[in-house]
């Protein structure tokens, strides 16, 4: 994966998956699989880090899937980097996917670009069919097939690409069989290239 801004995100894998996502892709049943040692090297602009899991597949439109990366600390001369925690782990079988991730960044200082504090906890559960699965991505039907949604990302102070915060909080909660749910965004003294703004809050 390239978290450097030079090149897609999937790297060497971006053609295939453009290509397996595309307008009109019959995806068939995914094969029967079982791969225990994974290796998953994420390139930063500070340095590479990785995740190591399994991913084993019983029959159609079921799988296992499991990813960590442990906690590392790369320095190079003016830039840091310090994960302290990043787990993946999702299910699908019977038509159902349920998946829990969790982020947790301590630091990152990169040119003019610095995060701390930054911390991601995500669990779902939604309707899944690998067929179906194709084109542009439509939040819309995104959201009719998720039956339940917890999300938290937070940051401390930081700055990126020339703006900078003291602090962003986001919660979004779609409780099991509700068709709605609630959703709030908050961010502490805002400082654009265009101006500043003391605080933002979104509540929905």
């Amino acid at each position: 994966l390239d978290f450097t801004g030079e090149r897609p995100v999937l790297g060497d894998l971006d053609d295939a998956v453009r290509n397996f996502m595309k307008p009109g892709a019959k995806p068939g049943p995914m094969p029967r699989l079982d791969l225990q040692k994974i290796r998953v090297i994420g390139v930063t602009p500070v340095g590479p880090v990785e995740a190591h899991g399994q991913i084993a597949s019983t029959g159609p439109d079921q799988f296992v899937m499991q990813l960590t990366a442990p906690a590392a600390k790369i320095q190079l001369y003016n830039a840091v980097l310090q994960l302290n925690a990043a787990e993946l782990t999702a299910t699908a079988a019977s038509g159902e996917l349920s998946a829990k991730g969790k982020f947790e960044l301590a630091e990152f200082q990169f040119r003019d670009s610095k995060l701390n504090a930054v911390k991601v906890d995500v669990a779902l559960d939604q309707r899944f069919d690998l067929a179906s699965q194709g084109g542009a991505f439509d939040m819309a039907a995104w959201l009719k097939d998720v039956r339940k949604l917890d999300l938290t990302a937070s940051s401390d102070a930081g700055a990126l690409n020339g703006h900078a915060w003291d602090g962003v909080r986001l919660t979004a909660h779609v409780p099991a069989g509700e068709a709605a749910g609630e959703l709030t965004f908050i961010a502490e003294n805002i400082r654009l290239q265009q101006g500043a703004v003391g605080r933002i809050e979104v509540d929905g």
